[in-house]
């Protein structure tokens, strides 16, 4: 499993954190699903990975979501 990040990723990561937005992964026969929580609550970003592309997913995701609601929780 070969991950590549960036401070962006770090940075989305602690502001998601810092925000009570975490992701994980849920298996799903041979693959996963990534859930994201927000204040508690679990929604699924509906898309199946495979074991090889999961955790850059993940990371992929926490990006997506500081891009999404950094401006918002202001």
């Amino acid at each position: 499993m070969n991950v590549t990040t960036n401070p962006e990723h770090y940075k989305a990561f602690d502001w998601c954190t810092k925000n009570r937005i975490n992701v994980y992964p849920k298996i799903r026969g041979n693959q996963f699903i990534l859930v994201y929580t927000i204040d508690g609550v679990a929604n699924t970003s509906g898309k199946l990975y495979d074991k090889n592309e999961y955790m850059q997913n993940i990371w992929e995701f926490y990006l997506f979501l500081y891009n999404k609601f950094k401006d918002v929780s202001n």
